[in-house]
């Protein structure tokens, strides 16, 4: 299954964050999310969807944050040397101004990323050919016994080529403060903005068909076919985010937190599509013509703007020495739109048919104007507890429930005007010939297309750690979950005017029909719905060889091209 552009969307313009770099350390990611280390406190919440830059000044002394601290993604191999599409790294760090009462951060991020598509080809009984990542190619074959003597009389041969992958690219910056005016509360703000450019190119729009098929009796080729799609989606925005959030003390061992984000967007969306294609039904005669030819092109460009706002609270409570329970609440919300006047739709298509001695010429031209508008919504809602135990000096035990929702909606409109002409010549060169004509169709219509997601997802996560060595951890995770996923498209015909045909005839005369309004109608063009379970763990190790290094590593269970390496300078 691709990436759609609607989720590549959704994972950029996130309704929280935004521009705010919300990186997460080795840590986190080898313990599915409980145990934090220093960099984990403020660049996220307990739930991973909100910022909470107060809580930078619960980080002592000094941080230094390079490439080899692989924070960007967490999925660079540095020992890795083949190509791998990606290329991530973030720079930055920490310092304490005023011990315990003023701390700045800053971090700066690089990201460039090509997903490649899972992409499967399929025979004539839609059996499975190949399956490539990316790019994929396929020929096959297909023999028939037309009269039945056991002997094969045809052979059509099928060759098939698609490619699919969405390239992204985002660089970022942001700046982080937290301040402690006293010793029951704390309070902090951040800013940043990220540029983001991506352009999805799926298979269902870049493909090509060629299909030949020949007489193997008298070895002519009989027909033969060629198709050709290509398409992109692109994008490129500009996000300015700020956040703010504070917490304080309302009793012994309660701490109470809130925070806040919104962010400005503003982007252009550009999508194009093109095809091109040829039938020939006598290809192995040239004085014979039974063929089509035809191209096509839709496209538009969009410039929108929207705003993103979101907070949440939570809670902390040390229940005693050894256990802390922790609770969280969020909700954000997103949503964009813009509008343009550059909707275009083009189609050009021409038959080409031997009466006799004669060549006939049935030419169709199909264009299209007017206005396209775009439209993006997205709500999530998560809530979670989270309890943590450290019953000896070298274990940490967390497990947690976490509860998430989103409903995402796109839509489309395009208010278009169109015209159709055909031009038919029965080539018999007759002047004033009444079988030759040229007929000429109007109209207009609305149309929308509108896709909705929603997603819910419960998970039990449990995180380990254990100090097996002097100044060596190590970290095991589990995230149970379900997962319940719907994804619906629609289409309606919002309106429409009467389709008007003007004929002109080669000997001068003239008709008109007026057709009635078209029906408005709905109709679902897809719908999808999976509920599934998943478990997936992790696992790290981390190591302190000395008291300003630390090291923690990923992936080492196989190859060395695996592994997965941060270092982080601390002082």
């Amino acid at each position: 299954m691709r990436p759609s552009f609607v989720a590549v969307l959704v994972a950029l313009f996130s309704v929280v964050g935004l521009s705010l770099a919300q990186p997460e350390s080795f840590r986190s990611l080898s313990t599915s999310g409980l145990i934090y280390d220093d960099l984990d406190l403020w660049v996220h919440n307990l739930l991973h969807t909100n910022p909470v830059p107060d809580r930078l000044v619960e980080v002592p002394g000094y941080r230094i944050y390079s490439g080899i601290a692989n924070l960007a993604s967490g999925e660079d191999r540095m020992f890795d040397e083949s190509e791998d599409g990606e290329s991530a790294f973030m720079l930055g760090g920490s310092a304490e101004i005023t011990p315990s009462t003023l701390t700045m951060a800053g971090l700066a991020d690089f990201f460039d990323d090509r997903i490649l598509e899972d992409i499967t080809l399929y025979g004539p009984s839609m059996e499975e050919l190949v399956t490539a990542e990316g790019e994929a190619e396929a020929t096959y074959s297909v023999f028939t016994d037309v009269n039945g003597d056991g002997v094969y009389d045809s052979k059509q041969t099928v060759y098939q080529h698609a490619i699919g992958w969405a390239d992204s690219s985002s660089t970022g910056f942001s700046l982080w403060g937290g301040f402690r005016p006293g010793p029951s509360w704390q309070m902090g703000a951040a800013v940043g903005y990220n540029k983001t450019c991506v352009e999805d190119m799926p298979s269902g729009l870049n493909y090509s068909e060629e299909v030949s098929d020949t007489n193997l009796v008298t070895g002519a080729p009989t027909f033969h076919s060629l198709e050709s799609y290509s398409g992109s989606e692109k994008m490129n925005s500009g996000v300015i985010s700020g956040a703010l959030s504070g917490r304080g003390t309302i009793s012994e061992s309660m701490v109470l937190g809130g925070m806040f984000s919104i962010g400005i967007i503003n982007g252009t969306f550009e999508s194009t599509n093109n095809d091109l294609g040829s039938w020939d039904y006598a290809p192995g005669d040239p004085t014979v013509h039974d063929d089509l030819n035809w191209t096509s092109q839709v496209s538009h460009s969009v410039d929108a703007s929207g705003t993103a706002f979101g907070g949440g609270a939570e809670l902390a409570w040390d229940m005693t020495d050894i256990w802390r329970f922790e609770l969280g609440a969020t909700y954000n919300t997103a949503s964009w739109d813009g509008s343009t006047s550059d909707y275009v739709f083009q189609a050009d298509s021409l038959f080409l048919t031997t009466v006799g001695s004669l060549l006939e010429s049935d030419d169709i031209s199909v264009s299209g104007a007017g206005d396209m508008t775009l439209e993006h919504s997205d709500d999530r809602i998560a809530a979670g507890v989270k309890t943590t135990a450290v019953p000896v000096d070298f274990t940490t035990i967390s497990f947690g429930v976490l509860f998430g929702m989103e409903s995402l909606t796109q839509t489309e409109i395009s208010d278009a005007s169109y015209q159709r002409t055909e031009v038919f010549d029965d080539g018999d060169s007759e002047y004033a010939d009444p079988d030759d004509y040229v007929a000429t169709s109007t109209w207009s219509q609305t149309m929308q297309t509108r896709t909705t997601e929603e997603r819910m997802t419960i998970s039990i996560p449990v995180g380990v750690e254990v100090e097996v060595l002097p100044r060596v951890a190590l970290r095991l995770g589990a995230r149970p979950g379900f997962v319940d996923e719907t994804e619906t498209t629609t289409t309606s015909l919002l309106a429409a005017s009467p389709v008007t045909e003007v004929v002109e005839y080669g000997d001068g005369s003239v008709t008109e029909t007026v057709e009635d309004p078209w029906t408005t109608y709905d109709g679902t063009l897809s719908s999808t719905s999976a509920m599934r379970t998943e478990i997936p763990y992790s696992y790290g190790i981390g190591f302190d060889p000395v008291d300003y290094v630390q090291i923690d590593l990923m992936g080492f269970d196989g190859d060395l091209s695996d592994w997965r390496l941060s270092a982080t300078v601390k002082f």
